[in-house]
């Protein structure tokens, strides 16, 4: 299978809208950033040091230091 950095990356590669992209479960205005959903988008994003373009109500630091 494959990991959702990877998707990401092969995303940014293909310079696909990311901002016109949603996950949140839990908000239809801005993106909760605690669901599930936004906690393995914005682990995507933030393995490859890159800011995710959708509003988020909460950004965590899903990367373990």
């Amino acid at each position: 299978s494959v990991a959702k950095h990877e998707i990401r990356k092969l995303g940014l590669e293909l310079k696909s809208p990311r901002q016109v992209t949603w996950s949140c479960y839990r908000s239809e205005n801005e993106a909760s950033g605690v669901c599930e959903s936004c906690a393995i988008r914005l682990r995507g994003f933030q393995k490859l040091n890159v800011v995710d373009p959708i509003p988020y109500k909460e950004i965590p630091n899903y990367i373990e230091n």
